[in-house]
């Protein structure tokens, strides 16, 4: 990329063409740059080429370029009444050689506190010598500082542009979603209350029998036990009756007034054979049913 101009220099004038090319190095991620200047088609040989950039900055400097190299926003920027552009006053400070006042002024300072050093005494020398290295380390942390703020301002341009590609992506594919996201993020909410009250509502019903409903076997090992208590209630309340009344019928079933209203004749023996298959009937009564026998109550 090359830019040409004219300049006049002790009264006469000459065309200058700076010239400036890039170059990927082989086997490397680096980039060399490559810088000609050119007077009047002529290479430039007052100067080495390593010094070239700094006859550039004395023919143009940094800030005047301001006022003839610039893009569109550069030139809003010239007409804002907003008065925040320091480059624009620097511009014209150098343009007019005001800025060598300055530059004056902070060599006398320089110079001024030279001879304060040398004229002080030895104690205030150190102290001075001290509180200039302080400042030094100051500004190379501050160097440091700004080199890190440049990489944090980059990373976030780089971010900031990451996501407007993401977002317009998004909106070429998605199309009717991405027009449609407030509406599908409303109805994202009401679905988010309706799951909350069904939770809710599972929550309280769980709350009552439904624990139960976990453990069908165990419900039904508790209803044959229950069962079979009940069964054994049962039976014991029936054994209790019976054994009173067994023995009331065994002493009564000898004597003669139990037969008294019977008009068969019955003699001892079948009497006593009668008690004794009664007290046999009785006592199978008794037992305990099988399926109730080693059976333990425990509710």
């Amino acid at each position: 990329m090359s830019l040409e101009f004219e300049y006049a220099r002790d009264g006469e004038k000459k065309r200058y063409t700076v010239e400036r090319s890039w170059k990927r190095q082989r086997g490397r991620k680096t980039v060399k740059e490559a810088l000609a200047i050119y007077e009047n088609d002529r290479l430039n040989t007052e100067f080495e080429a390593k010094h070239w950039q700094d006859y550039i900055n004395e023919l143009i400097p940094v800030g005047v370029s301001r006022f003839f190299f610039f893009d569109g926003e550069n030139v809003r920027k010239l007409v804002d009444d907003s008065g925040h552009d320091v480059f624009l006053r620097e511009s014209i400070k150098a343009l007019f050689g005001l800025n060598l006042v300055e530059r004056l002024q902070s060599d006398l300072h320089i110079y001024s506190n030279r001879l304060i050093k040398r004229d002080s005494p030895e104690s205030v020398q150190q102290e001075i010598t001290e509180v200039e290295l302080e400042i030094e380390n100051l500004h190379s942390r501050l160097a440091d500082v700004e080199v890190k703020s440049e990489k944090i301002a980059t990373q976030i341009d780089d971010l900031e542009s990451e996501i407007e590609q993401q977002e317009h992506r998004l909106a070429t594919e998605g199309g009717n979603y991405a027009r449609q996201l407030g509406n599908l993020n409303y109805q994202q909410e009401q679905l988010q209350t309706e799951i909350e009250d069904l939770e809710n509502k599972i929550r309280v019903q769980c709350e009552e029998l439904f624990p139960f409903a976990l453990i069908p076997e165990n419900l039904v090992r508790l209803k044959t036990q229950l069962l079979k208590e009940l069964q054994l209630d049962e039976w014991k309340a029936k054994n209790r009756a019976l054994k009173a009344h067994k023995d009331l019928l065994l002493e009564h079933l000898p004597s003669e007034e139990f037969w008294a209203d019977i008009s068969l004749d019955l003699e001892s023996s079948q009497i006593s054979e009668i008690q004794n298959k009664v007290a046999s009937f009785l006592t199978e009564q008794l037992e305990c049913p099988k399926e109730l026998r080693g059976f333990k109550k425990i509710l």
